[in-house]
């Protein structure tokens, strides 16, 4: 599937998922990604991206045909 985010990134904005699944995943020591969640329509990732210099904590990716909504972190009311 297509990766959204990769560990370690900067994160700047929030997904909201419209349809489809999106897997975060973590890289282990030894280079191998394990599955944390799987997420669905209507659940939200990225909230890294409210932190000042927020980094992507995970790895994140399309694992079905799908679109998000993508909400630029200065656009969320805090």
């Amino acid at each position: 599937g297509q990766v959204i985010a990769k560990q370690d990134a900067p994160c700047g904005s929030l997904y909201r998922i419209g349809a489809g699944q999106v897997l975060l995943c973590r890289r282990k020591g030894d280079g191998e990604d394990y599955a944390l969640t799987l997420l669905g329509p209507g659940e939200v990732f990225g909230e890294g991206s409210l932190r000042p210099h927020g980094r992507w904590l995970c790895k994140a990716k399309a694992v079905s045909d799908g679109w998000c909504n993508v909400i630029p972190a200065s656009r969320v009311p805090r």
